[in-house]
């Protein structure tokens, strides 16, 4: 007998079984207090996990039932409640109503299992490495332009839909670019900004991508042409762009605004120090902390207030650092990764109460150019990067605030630098492209906590 008509046939006999019992004195109580001794249950793929026993108060459980379906490779005993099995592939973590029931009634419990790690999903039409990626409001992720298998500069872009895991071709560019910014704006279009052309010239043009038509259009160009500099969009819906490189890897002190409702760019004050690829976080304040980041190192950082359009020394990393990510975490502090002049092990926290960094766990592996994400737990993946500027990593580990250290989480299948890792709506991390074998140039990863 399968599953479904046994578990329906001993649900008429529990049914048959409460009309019997009300009509007699020695009803049995109906259970209650249902808990599980791992809950929540995280677990490892392709390792046989142990069993997961429930406990119950009141009457005896005779039939346990879960919904939804429990994930893939793991199994709950109808009978006992016990879940068992070895998972088979990542999925984020759910909850799963497990119900006990015997003649006189049931009880429920949330018992929450997640299986961490990454696994493939669909791959892009074309390699998008040094591409630019956003979130859009409705869920769906843009990538355009970035550099091909061959080094050209496509102006290809393409739409990432999470419902069906699958790419699909959108409005190319007007000026195909690497190395540019794409930045969502409050209207739900994005602004993508400079870049190099196939020729390696830097741009100071810009051009708008509507969802709705899915198509490109012009708007206003930069002060100056840039390239490898940062973007990030302001409380106030206007755009900061900040540093990267002019010409022949000539970095820039330089930053502008861009306002989406004139469609023009705007000189802002200048930094203190020239950087290029510098980390860039919007603090809760509403000020923004730029850090490190020039063809050499630099330990310095700054704070741009968007009140008076001007940067302001604020304390130096603990370790000169370029190439590097960096994480807003939910206690207000930023969390700072990646290539310094260490091992590039070395992680830091900068507190905008003291205006300090100070030293935190280091990571387990040195990263140039990791990818860093805040995930829903209140942890930040760091994924991928570089080992030593040739080679290209694809094992992750996760930070814990509450802790201060790092563990290894599940590899990617393919090492990436550069890489794109964006917080999907429903808690998922995509990670696209990059840069490093023409495989991972054109395929996508799921990470799931």
């Amino acid at each position: 007998m399968s599953i479904r008509p046994r578990v329906l046939a001993v649900l008429a006999a529990l049914v048959v079984t409460g009309l019997v019992s009300a009509c007699g004195s020695t009803a049995e109580p109906a259970p209650g207090g249902l808990t599980y001794s791992a809950n929540p249950g995280i677990y490892t793929v392709g390792t046989a996990i142990t069993p997961n026993t429930p406990t119950s108060n009141g009457g005896a459980v005779t039939l346990y039932t879960v919904s939804p379906a429990l994930p893939s490779g793991l199994a709950l005993n109808a009978a006992t409640g016990v879940v068992t099995g070895n998972p088979t592939t990542p999925t984020s973590r759910a909850v799963h109503m497990v119900t006990g029931w015997n003649g006189a009634g049931s009880t429920s419990v949330a018992l929450t299992l997640g299986v961490p790690g990454f696994a493939f999903t669909g791959r892009m039409a074309l390699a998008h490495a040094f591409g630019a990626s956003v979130l859009l409001s409705d869920g769906k992720v843009l990538v355009a332009g970035g550099s091909s298998v061959d080094g050209s500069a496509p102006g290809s872009s393409e739409l990432y839909d999470p419902d069906t895991g699958r790419f699909t071709a959108t409005g190319s560019l007007i000026t195909p670019r690497a190395s540019a910014t794409a930045t969502l704006l409050k209207s739900g279009k994005v602004l993508v900004a400079g870049g190099k052309t196939p020729g390696t010239e830097e741009l100071s043009s810009a051009e708008i991508y509507d969802p709705v038509t899915g198509l490109f259009a012009p708007t206003g160009s930069m002060t100056v042409t840039r390239s490898e500099h940062v973007a990030i969009l302001l409380p106030s819906g206007q755009v900061l762009v900040v540093g990267g490189s002019l010409s022949s890897r000539e970095t820039t002190v330089t930053a502008e605004l861009y306002d989406p409702a004139t469609g023009t760019f705007t000189a802002t004050g200048s930094m203190t120090v020239a950087r290029y690829y510098p980390t860039v976080t919007v603090l809760k304040t509403g000020k923004v902390l730029v850090a490190g980041g020039d063809l050499t190192f630099a330990a310095s950082a700054e704070l741009y207030d968007p009140a008076t359009g001007t940067f302001a020394r604020t304390g130096d990393m603990t370790c000169p650092r370029n190439w590097a990510a960096a994480a807003l975490l939910p206690s207000g502090q930023v969390l700072v990764v990646g290539r310094n002049q260490g091992t590039w092990r070395e992680a830091e926290l900068y507190d905008p109460g003291t205006g300090l960094f100070t030293a935190t766990g280091s990571m387990n592996v040195g990263r140039r150019s990791p990818a860093a994400v805040l995930l829903p737990s209140g942890k930040v993946l760091v994924a991928g990067g570089s080992p030593s500027g040739t080679d290209y990593l694809a094992s992750a580990e996760l930070f814990d605030p509450a802790t201060g250290t790092f563990t290894a989480t599940g590899s990617m299948a393919d090492g990436r630098s550069r890489n794109f890792a964006i917080l999907l709506q429903n808690g998922a991390v995509l990670v696209v492209g990059g840069l490093s074998a023409i495989e991972a140039r054109v395929s996508a990863e799921l990470y799931f906590e």
